[in-house]
């Protein structure tokens, strides 16, 4: 299996785009949250033989651009993953995605219904509200992103993984620390980050999700310290034509932790075979590699 990677500019931003596979059935994987491509490092080896796979940086994220005058929201993303599947000239996609990602691929839905035929949302993020008026205050004072690097300290990035993660022995620390922490240290990024933060805004009412109609799989990690569970019980109820899976000893990140038992459950859904043990999973290469 070979990843492609390269820059793919766009009129308001440019995207770092991984590609692999070579099949007519397209899915695009959409990270979440402070993550990137790295994310769905396992993933590639199973999907590829049977989709041509794009995975992109979000705009502000990972290796893809981080422009002042670029709109970080949610809304903003989804329109620019629109952009950039119109610009392949991608007619129809099953779009794949994790935490944050999930509320962008909703809104690609929504926006594109004709383009986008399924979803996958692993941990979709659910019913936030935007970010209240002394925080909108605090994100605009000149150079307050510069306190984000006095967090990243070594006790507060190992409290974090340990949330994220279920089993956190079971995982690769230093692959972690340079395929999420690395990145994250970008003075760049911190711009990025607090220009997001004050324009984020609400999730997707109850009443905006019964109007997504493609056929939905929730994926959810039992014990999920992110978005927990009953916000997928929640999105189960909301989305008209949604299935929710659930993933023992799994915590917010079960593409990680548990990429077998993800893609067991991802096989029916989109009608492709399911591997036999793990040797059809492997360890893709990381980002930086």
């Amino acid at each position: 299996m070979g990843i492609r990677e390269h820059m793919y500019r766009l009129p308001d931003t440019q995207l770092f785009v991984q590609r692999a596979g070579r099949a007519d059935r397209v899915i695009l994987l959409v990270h979440g949250f402070l993550a990137s491509t790295f994310t769905w490092r396992y993933m590639f080896p199973y999907l590829s033989p049977h989709f041509t796979v794009y995975a992109v940086d979000l705009p502000g994220f990972g290796r893809s651009a981080k422009d002042r005058s670029y709109h970080y929201t949610l809304e903003g993303f989804a329109q620019t993953l629109h952009a950039f599947v119109q610009a392949e000239g991608i007619r129809q996609v099953t779009v794949m995605a994790h935490s944050m990602g999930g509320q962008v691929a909703l809104r690609l839905a929504k926006r594109a219904p004709e383009t986008v035929q399924r979803l996958v949302l692993i941990a979709p993020s659910g019913y936030l509200r935007s970010a209240k008026r002394w925080q909108k205050i605090f994100f605009r004072l000149p150079f307050a992103y510069c306190v984000l690097p006095l967090l990243l300290t070594p006790q507060r990035i190992d409290k974090q993984l340990r949330s994220v993660y279920y089993n956190l022995s079971n995982m690769n620390v230093e692959e972690l620390y340079d395929g999420y922490i690395t990145p994250l240290k970008e003075r760049d990024f911190h711009r990025a980050l607090f220009q997001f933060g004050r324009s984020r805004e609400d999730d997707l009412s109850s009443m905006e999700l019964r109007d997504i109609r493609q056929p939905t799989l929730l994926l959810w990690g039992r014990h999920d310290r992110i978005v927990p569970l009953n916000i997928g019980k929640r999105l189960l109820r909301d989305l008209p034509n949604a299935r929710l899976e659930i993933i023992e000893e799994t915590g917010h990140l079960p593409m990680e932790e548990k990429p077998l038992d993800v893609v067991e459950r991802l096989a029916p859904f989109l009608h492709i075979p399911v591997p036999s043990g793990d040797s059809a999973i492997g360890h893709a290469p990381s980002r930086r590699q």
